[in-house]
């Protein structure tokens, strides 16, 4: 990929979560910037957007729609792709949808790689998942790239149902690509949508303190929690990055955190509403992916640290205070 000027980056999956937080990355950095998604852009999304730059044009498509995927491709002609679209989903969501959840994950990434080859796309970067790595994510033992990937969740097996797929197209048409296993994030833009079925804790204590309801939890152990911003910040960096020595990384910091932090933060920003600590995840309001009384391995991200430089990542605490901060002007209710 030309290293002498900045490409056309185009975003699937532009208006959630992680999209957001990327369409701003990408902002910042200066890039064109356009967008795949199936929902339109929050209107609070929209003016923070023209707030640092020209607003990016979000066509919407659906990603199991291999002729509309490959439709805009043909029309913006990108040369970096990055695919962030996915259904998130809870246990409740496989039972139902399961059918649904890999049409999207694995079929959507497929007509993704293919609209990327029609169009002459040179690069592309696939939004994993830590959810690949299944029960190593749980003990002592550190969890690195080379750590054995076995999903115990439909959302992780589809993640590297689509890692494998990306590998194999590069391999049979040339197309540059490389995958960034997002670990567990919270941040801004963080709202409900259709296709993301549970909030991270930090948004769920946030959301009852501003409606001022009382909110159990349950205090967790640590994990390498991402904050959005940064998250993507770093994604970006990888998707523009002329030659990644790696095919795969681990996104995350390498500080540990939890939320009772969290917590003490919101106590002292709401005084008025109740935070109680239960010991049975059955007893909390919060819902939490998996029992937080359970140890977390540690993940390393040497890769990415080593590729990028260690500047990537702000302290646990300073994400909390930014992210505050952030909430304070933005009513996690209004999304």
């Amino acid at each position: 990929m030309p290293s002498e000027a900045k490409p056309a980056v185009l975003v699937t999956g532009a208006t959630g979560f992680l999209g957001i937080n990327l369409l701003h990355a990408l902002s910042l950095a200066g890039v064109r910037t356009m967008g795949l998604a199936s929902n339109p852009l929050p209107q609070t999304a929209l003016n923070s957007l023209a707030e640092s730059g020209p607003l990016p044009v979000v066509e919407l498509v659906d990603v199991r729609d291999s002729t509309a995927v490959s439709e805009v491709f043909s029309k913006y002609r990108p040369m970096v792709a990055i695919h962030a679209a996915a259904i998130t989903s809870s246990a409740d969501r496989e039972r139902r949808s399961a059918q649904a959840i890999i049409d999207v994950n694995v079929a959507g990434t497929q007509s993704v790689l293919d609209a990327c080859t029609a169009s002459g796309v040179q690069r592309m970067l696939y939004i994993s998942s830590g959810a690949v790595y299944g029960e190593a994510t749980f003990g002592t033992e550190s969890v690195g790239e080379t750590t054995p990937a076995v999903p115990t969740r439909l959302y992780g097996v589809t993640k590297l149902a689509g890692e494998s797929l990306v590998r194999r197209h590069s391999e049979l048409h040339g197309l540059g690509t490389v995958t960034a296993r997002l670990s567990a994030a919270f941040g801004p833009w963080e709202y409900p949508t259709d296709v993301r079925d549970l909030m991270s804790p930090m948004l769920q204590l946030a959301t009852a303190a501003h409606c001022n309801e009382t909110s159990r939890y349950v205090t967790d152990t640590k994990r390498n929690w991402a904050y959005a911003p940064e998250a993507a910040a770093a994604i970006v960096a990888l998707a523009l990055k002329p030659e990644p020595a790696y095919d795969c990384y681990n996104v995350c910091p390498q500080s540990l955190g939890t939320c009772e932090p969290w917590v003490e933060r919101l106590r002292g920003a709401y005084p008025d509403t109740g935070f109680i600590a239960v010991r049975a995840p059955e007893d909390a309001t919060v819902v939490y992916d998996a029992d937080p009384r359970r140890e977390r391995a540690p993940v390393t991200a040497d890769r990415i640290r080593q590729e990028l430089g260690s500047g990537l990542w702000s302290t646990h605490a300073a994400s909390l205070d930014h992210y505050l901060a952030w909430l304070k002007a933005h009513n996690p209710n209004d999304f």
